[in-house]
């Protein structure tokens, strides 16, 4: 019979995870994320990432591109449809400007193709 006493705690067994097996399992999970960003990204756009890595503005946005759907927290745009608005002319010469005042002040600065 198991001698047991209220004062004394009960010991619970523990639970051995091996740290190798755990980093593994946590880097495969962090790589799933990465890739169902990476497809989501080749889609999708959103309003934040049109604004600073494209030079878009609120205004610009409501001029050529309309209202933003919803996805969670998140307001973005197809990337077609991105596409499309910046190869127009009349987009063109309205960002030319905000390009050059880019380059001006780092002249590394480039638009990356979406």
């Amino acid at each position: 019979m198991l001698d047991y006493s209220p004062d004394q705690p009960v010991e619970l067994k523990q639970i051995v995870i091996d740290p190798a097996l755990f980093m593994a399992k946590q880097e495969r999970r962090l790589q799933q994320q990465h890739r169902k960003f990476k497809r989501w990204s080749e889609e999708w756009i959103t309003v934040a990432r049109l604004k600073s890595d494209r030079l878009w503005t609120s205004s610009a946005i409501r001029k050529y591109l309309g209202e933003p759907e919803t996805q969670g927290k998140y307001k973005v745009f197809s990337v077609d449809d991105v596409k499309r608005a910046e190869k127009e002319a009349a987009f063109r010469e309205w960002l030319q400007p905000r390009l050059e005042k880019c380059l001006l002040s780092n002249p590394h600065f480039r638009l990356d193709s979406i």
